[in-house]
């Protein structure tokens, strides 16, 4: 993720203020801004070896305090002529637990983007968040804990320079196509260069029944993973499953993930590739008690090539405060093995979540 500092926050919101004047002078409209956030702080015990690698908390016991992807965000909805509406939407992921992240910015980019809607569906562009990672959708119920599933599943940034086209909703179905620009002008010159990408997802969800199935190719794929890490131009497909009955859920999370990684030495210089790939999934489960909610979560990845491979155990528990506040529990185990070597973390977190 690319820092955003505090020039680039104030720009994207004096942008939106100027949109925003803008359409008020050409039609009158009663939609409100919406300014919204969540702050996730907790106390964390920590045993770690970098078994995660990815976000890891270093080789050393201690006590930390962590944000835990809390961030603020700007969405607002503009009605144009012809049935169409504007969209408007900036999120920024906010450090705060010691106000720095990427550098001595509090901020990182997370969503940004301007689009339309109407009967014809959606389109928006920007840095959002690309149909395959969206599969996820609620099966993740360790989200931005130490045991979110980007242990075991690669691919869980936001993606840069996106356009994406949603479909009306079909009944419980919804479908997204879109299209990431390299903004390279060497493409397929060089083993090196990023590619124009292509992404799309298909979503059935009943509140009951969740499944969606997402693939792309050729992305530029942030995340972990456990060969793919360095791998630009990826190509991965996402199946994510849920399921509710009454106070308990149920779910898993599928991906298998290809990507090439380059290297280069010599003058004139010579391009070494290798083939990485991997899959991994996730298993979790969740029961409500009254204010409490119980849950665990087991996931596992592994290269093909390497047969590196790592293993994710969370157990922990929610309690609620209001709608918008709950307490949590959450302990997480993370084991390692690289051919000799084996590396294994543990981590107690202890914390506060309010929304807002």
């Amino acid at each position: 993720m690319l820092p955003v500092h505090k020039n680039y926050l104030s720009a994207i919101i004096a942008a939106s203020v100027l949109a925003i004047g803008n359409a008020h002078a050409s039609e009158a409209e009663t939609s409100t801004p919406l300014f919204y956030g969540n702050l996730n702080l907790s106390l964390d015990l920590v045993d770690a070896e970098k078994a995660k690698s990815v976000g890891s908390y270093g080789d050393a016991d201690h006590v930390k305090i962590s944000s835990n992807n809390s961030r603020l965000g700007f969405s607002h909805t503009l009605p144009l002529d012809a049935g169409l509406t504007a969209l408007i939407k900036a999120e920024v992921r906010l450090k705060a637990d010691d106000g720095k992240d990427g550098g001595n910015s509090p901020f990182t980019a997370r969503e940004i983007y301007v689009g339309v809607k109407g009967d014809f569906g959606q389109l928006i562009a920007g840095r959002i968040n690309r149909p395959v990672r969206a599969v996820q959708g609620r099966l993740d119920v360790f989200n931005h804990l130490y045991g979110d599933i980007n242990t075991v599943i690669g691919g869980e940034g936001f993606s840069d320079n996106v356009v994406q086209y949603s479909t009306p909703k079909l009944g419980h179905l919804l479908a997204k196509f879109a299209y990431h620009a390299a903004e390279s002008e060497n493409q397929d010159k060089q083993p090196t260069d990023l590619k124009d990408g292509y992404s799309a997802s298909l979503t059935y969800d009943n509140n009951r029944l969740y499944a969606a199935l997402g693939y792309e190719v050729d992305v530029k794929n942030p995340g972990a993973g456990i060969e793919t890490t360095n791998a630009q131009n990826v190509d991965a497909a996402r199946l994510g499953i849920g399921y509710k009955v009454g106070s308990a859920s149920v779910g898993t999370i599928l991906q298998y993930q290809k990507g090439t990684a380059v290297t280069g030495s010599g003058t004139p210089v010579q391009y070494n590739s290798v083939d990485n790939e991997e899959f991994g999934y996730v298993i979790n489960g969740s029961y409500q008690l009254d204010r409490l909610k119980i849950k665990a979560q087991y996931g596992s990845v592994k290269g093909q090539r390497t047969d590196y491979q790592r293993d994710l155990w969370v157990a922990g528990a929610d309690y609620s405060l209001s709608n918008k506040s709950h307490l949590f529990v959450a302990y997480t185990h993370i084991n390692k093995d690289e051919i000799n070597t084996e590396k294994t973390d543990n981590v107690l977190q202890i914390g506060f979540n309010q929304s807002f």
